[in-house]
């Protein structure tokens, strides 16, 4: 029998290749991992929220030795009055005390301002001296006291409430007794509405000044108080100027009404407010029990912002995480299907996790170096790591390419960060920019084809 003769040989049927290995599948697979990798960027998200959180409770812990978040009204007289009621059968006499508020004040705070440390937590406290010259008018003083009123001037005081006086200390401070102090407070707050939390203090009306108000007078306070983070001051319903200054640089300004003037430099601040009764009036809530204790009384406040805490910055940078996953496995993909070269899904992870890895050493290295050197040195880590083990893998070029395009992604994320008011427009425009460049390197992409096995 001849060879032409021989029975051909069966052709075996050729192998379905599985879905796994097509583009779409590979592409899917690639997908589910970037989920995946969620998990571990939402723990670290959790750790930032964390360590952000034990930092308020830093500055609770200092406020309680330092001086608390503090609030201050306006300079007030303040006089115990002993009242008889019309004759009876046995007279009875009422002692009450007359809280009398100024016709006009100019209240000025200078703000002294430093770092408390606790570990590696820095907190912004500051030594307030505060300077109050108030004007009063002799017939409102009579008015308040009435025809029947015996004024004990002994016992008269000016002064006002602090929402924390443990450290306060005052020129020519006689502080009145425990039951006298007590009463001042609840007269003031019964008249002005005024928070309920807080401390009388003030110093003794001298026998000249008490002598003084048959006509109108102005007196002076000075005080000094020790807060944190922010102060706020109440005018109450008088003619009021007030002027903060201190050497912070980043502050906030808020309360009722924002400033009639301001300055802000790196050396620190300026802030002055006008206030007119008439506006006052307007904008004040309700005096007294009847006031809704959800809404603040008229005020004006400085908070001593710090800029943006490297808590804050690391969870904004974050935020992005899910988002350089994609364009970095993007761009491991493209060497797939363009370079014809093979990527297993492990090494996917494997990046992935070191993609993952960089924000946790953004924090940890951030709360010692501070946040643009902790960003350099985590960012150039994650890159250098990347471009070796692509090198190893894929080879020099692709190495090279998958650095500096790590590289990029990273220095438009810090631009992103460091502008003001244009951050989304930016980072819009570059997302436009790179998909576009995707599409278009993508465009002849058969994406039925089945991938060269990893």
């Amino acid at each position: 029998m001849t060879q032409s003769d021989q029975p051909a040989q069966p052709v075996p049927p050729e192998s379905k290749p599985k879905f796994w290995q097509s583009l779409t599948g590979h592409t899917m697979i690639i997908g589910a991992l970037a989920l995946l990798l969620l998990i571990p960027l939402g723990l670290v998200q959790s750790l930032v929220q964390d360590r952000a959180a034990r930092l308020n409770g830093v500055q609770t812990e200092i406020g309680e030795m330092w001086g608390r978040e503090q609030w201050v009204s306006n300079l007030t007289l303040v006089i115990p009055v002993r009242l008889t009621t019309p004759p009876t059968a046995a007279d009875e006499i009422a002692e009450v005390v007359v809280p009398i508020f100024p016709q006009s004040a100019d209240i000025t705070a200078a703000l002294r301002t430093e770092q408390r440390k606790r570990g590696l937590y820095a907190v912004p406290v500051y030594t307030s001296r505060i300077g109050m010259k108030a004007l009063f008018r002799a017939d409102e003083v009579a008015r308040r006291l009435g025809p029947n009123a015996q004024a004990l001037w002994g016992r008269a005081y000016l002064g006002v409430i602090v929402n924390d006086a443990r450290r306060a200390s005052a020129d020519g401070w006689n502080a009145a007794t425990a039951v006298d102090a007590g009463r001042m407070h609840d007269a003031i707050l019964s008249s002005t509405g005024h928070f309920g939390a807080g401390r009388f203090i003030g110093r003794p009306l001298t026998e000249a000044e008490a002598a003084s108000l048959s006509s109108d007078q102005a007196f002076t306070f000075e005080f000094e108080l020790p807060g944190i983070r922010a102060l706020h001051v109440s005018p109450g319903l008088s003619n009021t100027s007030i002027t903060i200054t201190g050497n912070w640089p980043s502050p906030s300004f808020g309360g009722s009404v924002l400033p009639t003037k301001r300055d802000v430099t790196d050396q620190g601040f300026s802030a002055s407010w006008i206030l007119t009764n008439t506006a006052l009036e307007a904008e004040s809530v309700t005096p007294g029990p009847a006031r809704d204790q959800d809404k603040p009384f008229f005020h004006v406040s400085v908070q001593l912002n710090e800029p943006v805490s490297a808590y804050g910055k690391t969870e904004r940078v974050a935020n992005y995480g899910v988002l350089f996953i994609i364009l970095t496995f993007t761009v491991y993909f493209l060497f797939e299907v363009i370079g014809c070269t093979a990527v297993h899904p492990m090494q996917y992870a494997l990046i992935g996790c070191g993609l993952c890895l960089f924000y946790l050493l953004l924090l940890s290295t951030s709360e010692v170096a501070g946040f643009a050197i902790a960003y350099v040195l985590s960012a150039a880590a994650v890159v250098a790591q990347m471009a070796l083990y692509t090198w190893s893998i894929l080879g020099r070029a692709k190495g090279l390419v998958i650095g500096a395009v790590g590289a990029t992604l990273y220095g438009l994320l810090y631009v992103l960060l460091i502008l003001e008011g244009i951050p989304l427009l930016a980072g819009s425009w570059a997302l436009f920019v790179i998909l576009s460049a995707v599409m278009w390197l993508t465009r002849k992409l058969d994406w039925s084809r089945t991938l060269k096995p990893a």
